[in-house]
């Protein structure tokens, strides 16, 4: 009691991509990523950077981003690593 409530906003609608880390897929990057789940590409955008801060939402799905990598280190496409959350 007496603790602000969190709340998020929608901030941008983007095209992208999402599918579920497989076990053996988790397991070698669970020394990173220990809690991804799922891994989403979408198109890079430098007009609206995506962080760990941020959280993806797919349908109903509601997702916290663990990790965010351009993929090959060109600014083309996001790789990223998230966790969906189980409520």
């Amino acid at each position: 009691m007496g603790h602000p409530a969190k709340s998020w906003s929608n901030a941008q609608t983007r095209w992208g991509s999402i599918e579920p880390i497989s076990g053996r897929e988790f397991f070698s990057s669970e020394k990173v990523q220990a809690n991804a789940t799922h891994r989403v590409r979408m198109r890079y955008d430098s007009a609206q950077e995506i962080t760990p801060k941020d959280r993806l939402l797919w349908d109903s799905r509601v997702f916290n981003i663990v990790h965010v990598a351009k993929k090959r280190e060109i600014d083309h496409e996001l790789e990223i690593m998230v966790e969906e959350v189980v409520e």
